[in-house]
């Protein structure tokens, strides 16, 4: 026996239509089974159409219950909610095991969002609301931050495995061969030929403005630099297109730098 003060509506939701069952406090049908079709204006207000209808007729206050499904139920929550509608939503495994008593073993949309309706009359059911938007951005641009962050680490292994192929003593000159120092090199001087055909006093001047150090802590890297150069004549595969990539991730990465740093 169900013994409740409002309307249960039972949603079972789909990725371009739901199916929606209200139910009474005492378990009755007020609703059969509704197709919501997500798209179409027309049918969702339709469906909130019956919503009211049923608040009405009993004078009582609903609560929509919807199945969590991945993505696809937060727009209609979101239309419910907005609609003014008191919405929450069941995890999928209470759903699923209230059918485990059920010899049928088809999926019914229609029985199922009755189901859900019933889940919603019964006592004490675990549901979660919705997050407020502001939490929703933050969620979404986490999300996005964490996978901007792996993606720049992909493509930073990428930069250091074609450094390995045709510059491999570089990699023990920077910590992080994205670093200030480092990206100017490899954007201006980025090969061992023209490290080392490059104007020494210019080159020393560039690196103590990029690190932000004395002469002589630039004019020791400078020299590390040119040896790892001359070294590389004899052990790295000059390869013309693998300097050509570098640039490309370069490109890439700093991009991404960018989309990282407007997030933040």
């Amino acid at each position: 026996m169900y013994n409740k003060n409002y309307i249960s509506v039972g949603i079972d939701v789909g990725s371009a239509f739901s199916f929606m069952t209200i139910l009474a406090p005492d378990g009755a049908v007020i609703q059969k089974p509704f197709k919501i079709t997500h798209n179409n204006p027309v049918s969702l207000q339709k469906a909130v159409s019956f919503i009211k209808k049923a608040e009405e007729l009993y004078s009582l206050e609903s609560r929509t219950f919807l199945e969590s499904t991945g993505i696809y139920h937060f727009p209609l929550f979101c239309y419910l909610i907005d609609c003014g509608f008191n919405a929450s939503i069941i995890n999928p495994i209470i759903t699923h095991s209230s059918k485990n008593g059920n010899i049928r073993k088809v999926k019914n949309d229609k029985v199922d969002s009755k189901g859900i309706a019933k889940l919603g009359l019964s006592a004490d059911i675990p549901v979660s609301q919705f997050p407020a938007k502001l939490i929703l951005e933050i969620r979404s641009l986490t999300r996005k931050y964490y996978d901007l962050t792996d993606e720049r680490a992909a493509h930073i292994n990428k930069l250091k495995g074609d450094l390995h192929t045709v510059f491999p003593q570089y990699l023990d000159i920077f910590s992080d061969i994205t670093g200030k120092i480092s990206t100017m090199i490899l954007r201006q001087y980025g090969t061992p030929d023209k490290i080392l055909r490059g104007h020494k006093k210019t080159m020393i001047e560039k690196i103590s403005k990029a690190s932000r150090k004395g002469f002589s802590k630039a004019a020791e890297r400078y020299e590390t630099l040119c040896a790892a150069a001359t070294s590389s004549k004899t052990f790295g595969c000059q390869i013309d297109s693998i300097y050509f990539n570098i640039s490309l991730t370069l490109d890439l990465i700093e991009k991404l730098d960018c989309a990282l740093d407007s997030i933040m």
